[in-house]
């Protein structure tokens, strides 16, 4: 029914004439896939939409270049990559809605809005306004509610966890070789840093400075860079697995008998260069909950495994964290120097900019 409705305006956009009517048209389309999509709960949440620019989105990486586009190649540049963040989102927000046929319909339709606005002479200084770093801390909310209480209890508990599992760090692995499963990706060559280097300064050619690495090369450096996950099986939560949607699509599932590690592209920002991160991503069914108040169990977990890569190829600091985002752990190489900052001790979690 969802789709159905989302056809009836497609078909309306696709075969009006070109013009200031079916740019009404393609506005109207996009609105009423938008509300679908929010009243259905299928977002998707990897970038922010830009307020006053529905086909375009934004990440907090891409935000941190609104002050350094003065050139309009770089503007460009990056505006094609706000673009690009929109026609990904939405194509996974389409499918998530039963709705792909319509994807083509609703590119097209984007790309002719942007093409209207961009005519507009304010069109660069509006959209530098709304470009901001996207966050979804509530203030009020927090300030209004128990959080400058439970704050407390929180980071007591992640005190102790800290106690608990830290240690474990400086002992010897070998005292779970017994009773670990280890899964890695399979490389048959090795990869000097120097080509990883040089993979990294071709792809980074764009106004931006941004490594684009992409395909078989992309996969070449996961695989050369990619870690090996032991796990200790102690239950059936412990087994890896491809995730997927079980027949009542309530409740994400597992299927061990494919384990899987997916790898997708990052990049952070250091010392006025781009960096490219290496992320893998592995997902087990469930957290097992440890007691009544245990807010952190429950089904379908996640571990993230992220290589910090320098310019020349060199893995500057490992990070890992579960894909709720906690249990954030940094393993720094010698390249890098631990700085402290006045947010060390500040329990607010305010995001970083």
């Amino acid at each position: 029914m969802i789709a159905g409705g989302v056809l009836g305006l497609v078909s309306a956009c696709a075969s009006i004439p070109a013009g200031s009517n079916r740019l009404a048209q393609c506005s109207s389309l996009i609105d009423r896939v938008d509300q679908r999509i929010a009243d259905q709960q299928v977002g998707d949440a990897e970038a922010e939409p830009v307020d006053g620019f529905p086909y375009l989105r934004i990440n907090r990486f891409l935000a941190s270049f609104r002050s350094e586009l003065g050139d309009a190649t770089a503007f460009d540049d990056w505006l094609r990559r706000l673009r690009t963040l929109d026609r990904e989102g939405r194509i996974v927000e389409l499918q998530n809605l039963g709705a792909a046929n319509i994807i083509p319909f609703v590119d097209e339709c984007a790309e002719m809005l942007l093409a209207r606005d961009g005519k507009d002479a304010t069109f660069k200084s509006r959209l530098l306004k709304a470009g901001q770093a996207p966050h979804h801390y509530n203030n009020w909310v927090r300030a209004a509610g128990l959080y400058p209480l439970t704050h407390i209890g929180v980071a007591l508990g992640f005190d102790r966890w800290k106690a608990d599992n830290l240690p474990a760090f400086g002992e010897d692995p070998s005292i779970w070789r017994a009773s670990e499963i280890l899964y890695t990706l399979a490389a048959d060559f090795d990869l000097p840093d120097s080509d990883v280097g040089a993979f990294i300064d071709l792809s980074a050619q764009n106004p931006l400075g941004i490594p684009d690495i992409t395909g078989s090369v992309l996969m070449r450096m996961a695989e050369a860079y990619a870690p090996v996950f032991a796990v200790e099986e102690t239950s059936s939560a412990d087994k890896l697995g491809r995730p997927h949607w079980g027949s009542q699509r309530a409740t994400p599932l597992t299927d061990p008998s494919d384990p899987v590690v997916y790898i997708r592209l990052a990049h952070t920002r250091m010392d006025g260069k781009v960096l490219p991160q290496l992320v893998y991503t592995v997902w087990f069914p469930e957290r097992p909950r440890e007691g009544p108040l245990d807010i952190l169990g429950g089904a379908l977990d996640g571990l993230v495994w992220r290589v910090t890569l320098d310019r020349e190829g060199r893995p500057l600091v490992y990070d890992s964290f579960h894909s709720c985002g906690c249990y954030h752990l940094f393993f720094p190489t010698d390249l890098v120097q631990r700085v402290p900052v006045s947010e060390d001790g500040d329990l607010r979690e305010e995001p970083l900019t």
